[in-house]
């Protein structure tokens, strides 16, 4: 082959593949021409063939999410009621009746629950729960739990569970027994005993921590353990873990109040004359700081949410205002306790005294948040009565700036 023709072809490629490729193509480029030729010649028929289809299909309904609704005190849901929304029942108990409904899920944080309806959800209740209807979700309670009816998800509480009815899941009490005398889809674990009575289903393994009772017809298809905690705390180190904080609740305030009054007893001292002697004056400063505070945390807070980077100096301010006000009313508090433990044990040291009335406070704090408050009436009256006394303690503080001045302003400060 000459050079020359060796150029033309590296110039031209081969005549003979490059007709190929130009047939190939010009094929293709007919078949398509031909397709939209005929699917347009077709266009009446197809949309024909589409709106009958759109007419015989049945229409998919939208699932729009369930909105959260709130509900004070007592909540009943009456037969052939449906709420339709995740229900919150604030300061009271709920009562599902036979044929009522609630679509989305239930959480009643101080209260007891009662589901002999439907509840298209999880259960959440802060008491005692009964479920003699339908759960379609988990069912868990801070107390004791009794499912007579039936639970789609696992069964969870604190205290004992009874289960009479079905569980498709899990049963676990963190801190009490069980008693199984239906059916229960998966594993039970408790803290405590358990019981499985005669028609006792258990479709997967137990695990107690206590004694465990089995009838001779009871069901247990897995793996079977009658002592060892199943990874939670026993009723007893549960009632342990909470009279140690409460120790340590008290030995702090006494220790704390006492280290105070031994500290500043002049400061202490004037300010418990002003709550005493100026209660109301303390209480109406105490008020007006609160509800100057706000405004202009407010005022603070708004220009870092236009502008985030001011978030970097706003976020400090308003945590300083946060801590004065906090030490204000811990400063009030302890001069108050100074007054409680004077009374309580007369005659002895300054700082006894005040140990004593600071152990008291704390005693007193500590048992109201160990028992805590049901019912959507006695929790606004214990909370209001709570703000009522930080008010007139720091106000006290507020009128002696923190003890260093008496009010009214007659003189010095008390050595």
């Amino acid at each position: 082959m000459s050079p020359r023709t060796r150029m033309h072809r590296r110039r031209h490629g081969r005549p003979a593949a490059t007709a190929r490729r130009h047939a190939g193509a010009r094929r293709l480029v007919v078949r398509a021409q031909s397709t939209a030729r005929a699917l347009w010649s077709a266009r009446v028929p197809l949309a024909l063939a589409l709106a009958l289809t759109a007419m015989v299909a049945p229409p998919v309904a939208a699932q729009p999410a369930l909105e959260s609704c709130t509900r004070f005190g007592d909540v009943v849901v009456a037969r052939g009621e449906v709420l339709a929304c995740n229900l919150n029942v604030v300061g009271g108990r709920l009562d599902v009746a036979a044929g009522g409904e609630v679509a989305g899920s239930v959480n009643v944080p101080f209260g007891d629950a009662h589901v002999a309806g439907v509840v298209g959800g999880d259960l959440y209740a802060g008491g005692d729960a009964t479920v003699d209807g339908t759960v379609r979700g988990t069912a868990f309670t801070a107390g004791d739990l009794v499912v007579r009816g039936t639970v789609d998800g696992d069964v969870s509480a604190n205290g004992d569970i009874d289960v009479s009815g079905r569980a498709a899941g899990d049963v676990e009490s963190f801190a009490g027994g069980a008693t199984i005398a239906g059916a229960v889809g998966g594993d039970v674990r408790v803290s405590g005993g358990l019981t499985l009575a005669e028609s006792a289903v258990v479709g997967g393994g137990f695990q107690a921590g206590g004694e465990v009772r089995r009838a001779a017809g009871a069901q247990v298809l897995g793996p079977a353990a009658g002592s060892g905690t199943p990874g939670a705390f026993p009723r007893w180190a549960s009632m342990a873990f909470k009279t140690l904080l409460v120790l340590s609740m008290v030995l702090f305030g006494a220790l704390f109040t006492g280290l105070m009054a031994t500290v500043a007893p002049g400061a202490l001292a004037t300010v418990r004359a002003a709550l005493a002697r100026h209660a109301g004056m303390s209480l109406a400063a105490g008020t007006l700081v609160v509800l100057l505070i706000v405004p202009v945390a407010v005022m603070l807070a708004l220009p870092a949410v236009v502008m985030a980077s001011l978030w970097v100096v706003m976020a400090p301010l308003l945590g300083v205002l946060g801590v004065v006000w906090l030490a204000a009313a811990c400063f009030g508090a302890v001069a108050l306790g100074t007054g409680v433990g004077a009374a309580l044990a007369p005659g002895r040291a300054p700082a006894t005294q005040a140990a004593v009335g600071g152990g008291a406070g704390a005693l007193a704090a500590a048992a109201a948040l160990m028992v805590g408050f049901r019912g959507w009436p006695l929790l606004c009256l214990v909370v209001g009565l709570g703000l009522l006394v930080l008010a007139w303690l720091s106000g006290a503080v507020w009128l002696t700036a923190f003890g260093n001045r008496r009010w009214p302003r007659t003189g010095a400060a008390p050595a």
